[in-house]
């Protein structure tokens, strides 16, 4: 723990230093001034702390991993030694290693590098990173003081109290419950960065307290509340089923089932697509998006993945019934998440978002915790062109029950357009760039006609860089006003799309158009 403990005396004032020196700062379209993270994402960026995500974008909704949050860390707030980046490996090797080395991870219990940071869980870090006290009698306190204290994980308590009180997170509504399932979005970890290297520059590391507690007895126990604290329910623990178990159109699907219960449900597939994470995704619904569409992942005969994102689908959030249109409450404006992460026994749960239509739900994404990030998967193992074309094939899926679920036609797949997307992500990949433009100054309509598009009357594209697979990239356009609009616009016809993956490295495109008299 010793070059933990070391963190005021270079890292810290090289970090301000870089608040300082730095001229040059990043103006990202999607925080601007009135923001209300704009000048904690300013001062985060300048001390390299984080940066864009290209194309002048901060994307300020989008989750923390675990693995990002370290690197924030490390990097900044630490004089650690990171060992270099070695090509064959995950980038996020070197500080995960530097992460256990030093006590930072202990007890996060996060399933794996890319999954999303809860409150929770970065607020474990945080105490760790500061060594904060482990006195059951304040904590307890403290934590009489937060609405849902004592119904946070027992293993978080310590640290919650110590961050609460410490005013590095704060509630997440006007009764300041914590909230400690939500997960972390890059707006609230700049703000968070902000506010730790400040205490650390007053406060500095406790050196003094253990890290363990000198009376293991001494825990912060939900059975024993400090003294006029409001009774404390039992909790039951949550049932697998929650988060594993997705409705459409009233027949319910499990996550584990066999690929025969399926079929024996649904019937055979329209469809059966190569997809990131090892998988096969088994497409239903596709001539009605409205009611019947939903996808669910296979391998080896097993259930592994649901995903949908037609008018008809539901499942259960926080033990109550959530369906396509509801809302997430709890959430106050300006710490609203665009994708909201339950999490079971062996099984996570992902609710998107549209936070440019009232943060309704619009997909929801199921499956067990080894299948749920396919970036680990495709960093790891690496990612075919027949899983680079099934995950182009299905946004054409979820772009069109995105598309009837408002009211505007589907459009059809189209070998043009499929052409002129895949050949542009690959070369963004390959040629280390990301634009509309091509390296050799080609536009998409130029890229269109190349394919093959000789007749049009109008043609749009989407890019994006660094959202791994087809759920990801279309939530990431949903979340853009300008993508979100492309994607409603009912004159496009024609949709093809592409991935471009090298390692750590991914860009997808997709391309509408519409031939003249469509």
């Amino acid at each position: 723990m010793k070059s933990v403990r070391l963190l005021l005396g270079t890292a810290l004032a090289l970090a301000l230093s870089l608040c300082l020196l730095t001229t040059a700062r990043a103006d990202f379209s999607d925080v601007p001034a009135e923001h209300w993270a704009h000048d904690y994402v300013q001062r985060a960026e300048e001390a390299g702390a984080m940066n864009g995500v290209g194309g002048g974008l901060f994307d300020p909704e989008s989750s923390v991993t675990e693995s990002q949050f370290y690197a924030m860390l490390l990097r900044t707030l630490s004089d650690v030694s990171i060992e270099a980046y070695d090509p064959g490996t995950a980038w996020y090797d070197p500080y995960m290693a530097a992460a256990a080395d030093t006590g930072l991870s202990a007890d996060v219990l996060s399933p794996s590098p890319d999954t999303p940071l809860s409150r929770c869980q970065m607020a474990q870090i945080m105490f760790n990173l500061v060594r904060g006290p482990r006195d059951a009698e304040n904590a307890a306190a403290v934590l009489a003081t937060i609405p849902d204290g004592f119904t946070l994980p027992e293993g978080f308590r310590y640290a919650v109290a110590f961050v609460y009180s410490a005013g590095l997170i704060r509630g997440m509504d006007a009764a300041g419950s914590f909230r400690g399932d939500l997960p972390m979005t890059r707006a609230q970890a700049a703000a968070v960065w902000c506010r730790l290297a400040d205490y650390l520059a007053e406060f500095g590391v406790n050196d003094e307290v253990p890290s363990e507690p000198e009376n293991p007895a001494g825990s912060v126990n939900a059975d024993v509340p400090p003294e006029n604290a409001e009774p404390v329910p039992e909790i039951p623990s949550e049932p697998a089923e929650e988060t594993g178990v997705l409705t459409v159109n009233g027949v319910q699907y499990r996550i584990g089932m066999t690929s025969d219960e399926l079929t024996g449900l649904a019937g055979e597939p329209d469809e059966i697509l190569e997809a990131f994470g090892g998988f096969r995704w088994y497409v239903f619904g596709t001539e009605d998006y409205l009611n019947r569409f939903f996808a669910a992942g296979v391998t080896e005969g097993r259930t592994v993945a649901l995903l949908s994102a037609g008018e008809s689908f539901s499942c259960t959030y926080m033990g109550q019934p959530i369906a396509w249109g509801d809302t997430v409450g709890g959430l106050p404006h300006g710490s609203r998440a665009s994708n909201v992460v339950a999490e079971g026994r062996d099984t996570q749960m992902h609710l998107y978002l549209d936070k440019n239509d009232g943060y309704i739900l619009h997909m929801v994404y199921l499956a067990e915790n080894q299948f749920m990030k396919v970036r680990y998967y495709a960093e790891s193992f690496g990612a075919s062109k027949e899983q680079c074309a099934g995950e182009a094939k299905m946004l054409l899926h979820l772009t069109n029950a995105f598309r009837t679920a408002h009211g505007v036609r589907p459009m059809m797949w189209d070998p043009v357009a499929e052409e002129a997307a895949r050949l542009h992500a690959e070369d963004m990949t390959f040629g280390s760039y990301f634009s509309h433009e091509s390296a050799d100054g080609r536009s998409a309509g130029d890229r269109l006609k190349a394919a093959g598009m000789t007749s049009w009357r109008t043609y749009g594209e989407n890019i994006a860089n660094a959202y791994w697979g087809a759920v990801e990239s279309h939530a990431g356009w949903i979340s853009s006003e300008g993508h979100r609009a492309n994607l409603l616009k009912d004159g496009y016809t024609r949709f093809g799309a592409g991935f471009g993956c090298d390692g750590y490295v991914v860009n997808s495109v997709e391309d509408f158009y519409a031939e003249m008299g469509e």
